[in-house]
């Protein structure tokens, strides 16, 4: 938390700065800044709700998503730096939060590897006592760790590549302005269907998900919209290079998040198929049940998860 409200407070100065400074209304790379800015700042945003949530479910891939994560946004904000002073300049007022930025991302990077290192003992104890020791059992509940974990990847880079694509390419009135803001929130059903399935109260639980439930007709449906949502990305990255001079300005930067959330759809679609398999093993038995006793204190040393 503290290291996004900093992050986002400098990135608030940096944002302000660069629009007086530069020119940000004509066609060029300066056009797409701010909505690169405000990608920068939501990722942010994303980062809290992963890391509560990973808390709150006490999911040890999504710990080390999120560090990984975190280790991204460390790397980007270095280039962040070395492209808004080519384009701005190095007088434009700009170096000083620009250095900041990833100096404070870097100091949190290390106390967030320490600390995950450390949960992932917590949790690991405490998924020990609910799964159990046996192999096939453990490896079936970090796939379906992974797929929880890719579903919530899936939205930051949807809602990333959607904003970037009504921003700054199409206007109002051309026909995929229509398409893409009707995509963006039925792709994003599709991922809320995969947890929640069709509204009802009974089945709204905190902790609820399909997959965890076994039901197999909604995650059919929720891999034939998977289906639907590579069948979009890969048409839009199909156009970015067939329409060179609509993309002139955001070729490389929407690319890279369409190729990046095309390889997050298929990604989940094969994790979601080999939580299919295991349906019927047990795993949902041990996924539905509370637990008994709460978690244990810590302990050091290898775990019987590892």
């Amino acid at each position: 938390m503290a290291q996004a409200v900093i992050v986002i407070m400098m990135e608030s100065v940096v944002a302000n700065q660069f629009i007086q400074t530069v020119d940000t209304t004509v066609h060029g790379q300066a056009r797409g800044v701010p909505v690169y800015l405000v990608i920068f700042i939501l990722a942010q945003i994303f980062q809290i709700v992963l890391c509560w949530d990973a808390l709150a479910k006490q999911n040890t891939m999504q710990i080390g998503a999120f560090v990984a994560f975190n280790f991204a946004i460390l790397c980007y904000s270095g280039f962040q730096y070395a492209q808004l002073i080519r384009i701005a300049g190095s007088d434009a007022g700009l170096s000083v939060p620009l250095i900041v930025i990833p100096v404070i991302i870097a100091i949190f990077e290390i106390l967030f590897g320490f600390l995950a290192s450390k949960l992932y003992v917590e949790f690991g104890w405490s998924i020990f006592k609910r799964i159990g020791a046996d192999p096939l059992m453990r490896n079936m509940y970090r796939t379906y760790q992974i797929f929880v974990l890719l579903i919530k990847i899936d939205v930051f880079f949807v809602l990333g590549f959607g904003l970037q694509f009504l921003v700054l390419v199409i206007s109002s009135k051309d026909p995929e302005f229509a398409i893409t803001i009707a995509a963006i929130p039925v792709m994003l059903a599709v991922l809320a269907f995969a947890v929640y399935g069709p509204l009802d109260r009974s089945r709204l639980a905190a902790d609820a998900t399909q997959m965890k439930k076994e039901d197999k007709l909604i995650v059919m449906g929720f891999l034939f919209g998977l289906v639907l949502a590579m069948g979009y990305f890969s048409f839009k990255i199909f156009r970015i290079f067939t329409r060179p001079e609509q993309y002139s300005d955001t070729k490389y930067y929407l690319t890279f998040f369409a190729a990046l959330s095309l390889t997050m759809v298929i990604a989940t679609f094969v994790t979601a198929v080999m939580c299919i398999l295991n349906f019927g093993k047990g795993l949902g038995s041990h996924l539905t049940e509370k637990p008994e006793e709460p978690a244990p204190e810590v302990h050091h040393g290898r775990l019987p998860f590892d």
